[in-house]
């Protein structure tokens, strides 16, 4: 790696996509949560979306170019 955070696109948040995006969040690893694809992002949410990440939908994600992985 050349010493950037590892960037990251994650499909659902759910419980489970929630969860991830705070550990990613916060966590020790050097991880960005860049893009987010959600079905309705007008729709409320228990954990609101985090600040500074793109949302749109999973074919969005998939092919946005500057992202190393999507989960």
């Amino acid at each position: 790696m050349d010493g950037r955070p590892l960037r990251i696109g994650l499909i659902g948040w759910g419980t489970v996509g929630s969860e991830l995006g705070r550990l990613i969040a916060t966590g020790p690893l050097p991880l960005t949560l860049a893009n987010l694809a959600v079905r309705d992002a007008g729709r409320g949410r228990a954990i609101a979306f985090p600040a500074g990440v793109e949302i749109g939908s999973a074919a969005q994600v998939v092919a946005a170019e500057d992202l190393d992985v999507v989960v």
